[in-house]
């Protein structure tokens, strides 16, 4: 049984997790931040988060989750599409959990993050981070 559990959860999906639990707390910290500190409205709470978050999860998804060694240059123009794809997704949710269901902020954006966290994994690691693969 571990066996079967341990070919489905590899080492670079708990590395992802792991990644993405500290940029997660990160990017989470800097959003309740802007809100309640600086009092700015979630969609430029959203902005300041997901712009800090970025540049944190490439440079250890890059480095560690995914080992890449691949084009800069590519992998960042990816990287960031996949993440505005994501950001659309997220200020879709937070406006229908905040301004349709009345969800507190707070919550709010915990439960898009759950729901975004596992489509951002598929993208980065079958697109973004891709390797090629070498033909004898």
């Amino acid at each position: 049984m571990i066996k079967h559990i341990m070919k489905i959860i590899s080492p670079q999906l708990i590395r992802f997790i792991f990644v993405g639990s500290v940029n997660m707390v990160l990017s989470y910290s800097i959003f309740l931040i802007c809100i309640y500190f600086f009092y700015f409205h979630y969609t430029l709470a959203l902005i300041v988060e997901y712009f800090f978050g970025i540049l944190n999860s490439y440079f250890w998804n890059r480095r560690w989750t995914f080992k890449s060694d691949g084009n800069v240059k590519k992998e960042i123009r990816k990287f960031i599409f996949v993440y505005l794809v994501m950001f659309g997704l997220n200020y879709v949710l937070l406006s229908i959990f905040i301004d349709l269901i009345n969800m507190r902020v707070f919550f709010a954006q915990m439960v898009a993050i759950i729901i975004i966290t596992p489509v951002t994994f598929l993208a980065h690691k079958m697109w973004s981070f891709v390797k090629k693969e070498t033909h004898n």
